[in-house]
């Protein structure tokens, strides 16, 4: 299966997509579009290129890796997707890869998301997880 990812630095960013599996229901890569629109938003191929640049850096890349992948997800379901992101992450069950977290770990970061009202997206849907947190304390 070969869906889109996120490659670039600066003004040169962009979403490449191509040779989704046939069948992919149009929410899931919606949602898998948005991830790696998160990828672009936080400056992860940018980030990525200066870390393999810092020998310092090199003993914690799969750590940053898998952080940069959940933080692309919770950028999805920001945005509404989390839903349809959990569906593609059940379909799919990846193999362990050290630069990836497990779709277990994937789904159980989406966990909060689930609950939140619909069409809260943004900073409103920070704003409200933030207060979920607040108040499961």
């Amino acid at each position: 299966m070969i869906l889109p990812y996120a490659f670039g630095y600066g003004p040169f960013r962009q979403v490449v997509g191509h040779g989704a599996q046939p069948g992919l229901p149009e929410a899931e890569l919606r949602a898998i579009e948005m991830h790696e629109l998160g990828h672009l938003f936080y400056g992860h191929p940018g980030k990525r290129l200066l870390r393999l640049l810092n020998p310092l850096l090199w003993p914690r890349l799969a750590a940053l890796a898998r952080q940069d992948e959940l933080d692309a997800d919770a950028f999805a379901a920001r945005h509404g997707h989390a839903r349809a992101l959990a569906g593609f992450l059940c379909r799919v069950r990846d193999q362990p890869h050290p630069f990836y977290p497990t779709a277990s770990e994937r789904l159980l970061a989406l966990t909060p998301f689930f609950n939140r009202p619909a069409g809260v997206t943004g900073n409103s849907a920070l704003h409200t997880s933030r207060a979920a947190l607040e108040v499961s304390r």
